[in-house]
């Protein structure tokens, strides 16, 4: 199997880091290292990292000032050691053979990248109704869950940094 680096970038939704990782730590295919690129204002990131005991390396950056997805996406990619990049965010939890069943895809099909497929769910009657006029019930291509080897990431170019949101949408296209 294919070596793997997870990324994920924290600015807000912190809170749902606990679950992301127990999620990655229950991977079929594990990764061999998560890195948390961290610009909150706050230190509560890093005492959860402290606090969890993964089987998987968790290597932490904190950026000093306010980074955008984009921006700490390639910082993350940068860190990276593998020959594979997976990308996530604080709110996707991966199905457990997430990793597994795109590296298959990528090692049968001999391609060098897989587009993530996100689907959102609702946890109050505010989030349904978003959801019903934003992404629907359906699966949609996202960043999040895309997995791609780190020489083509590199060949295709960063992400824009100083975007706010929309910055994996551009990079995709």
């Amino acid at each position: 199997m294919i070596k793997i680096s997870v990324v994920i970038p924290v600015l807000t939704g912190y809170q749902h880091l606990k679950n992301l990782l127990i999620a990655i730590n229950k991977q079929t295919l594990q990764p061999c290292e998560i890195i948390i690129v961290d610009s909150c204002s706050h230190t509560r990131v890093q005492e959860l990292i402290d606090d969890m005991h993964l089987e998987i390396p968790i290597h932490y950056h904190h950026e000093e000032k306010r980074a955008f997805p984009g921006k700490a996406r390639n910082v993350g990619v940068a860190m990276a050691q593998f020959e594979y990049i997976a990308f996530l965010d604080c709110r996707t939890i991966p199905t457990e053979n997430w990793l597994h069943h795109y590296s298959k895809i990528i090692k049968e099909q001999g391609v060098s990248m897989v587009v993530g497929s996100t689907k959102a769910l609702a946890d109050s009657k505010i989030q349904w109704y978003l959801r019903a006029a934003t992404y629907g019930t359906g699966c949609h291509s996202t960043l999040p869950g895309t997995l791609i080897e780190k020489k083509l990431f590199e060949r295709i170019g960063k992400f824009i940094e100083n975007l706010r949101m929309a910055e994996d949408q551009e990079w995709l296209q």
